[in-house]
């Protein structure tokens, strides 16, 4: 599934860079794979990932 409609990105590609990158943070992953950085709407879902 699609969580960034602005940049295309989904949950399988989150998924991998939080594993393989070893992220801790939304705005590490917002470093690493630049997702929420243009409309923020998906930044809602992607706190589900470090709650």
């Amino acid at each position: 599934m699609i969580i960034c409609n602005c940049n295309a990105i989904s949950e399988k590609k989150i998924e991998k860079a939080i594993i393989e990158n070893n992220i801790k943070s939304i705005s590490e992953l917002q470093r690493n794979i630049l997702i929420g950085n243009q409309c923020g709407l998906c930044l809602k879902q992607l706190k589900a990932y470090f709650d």
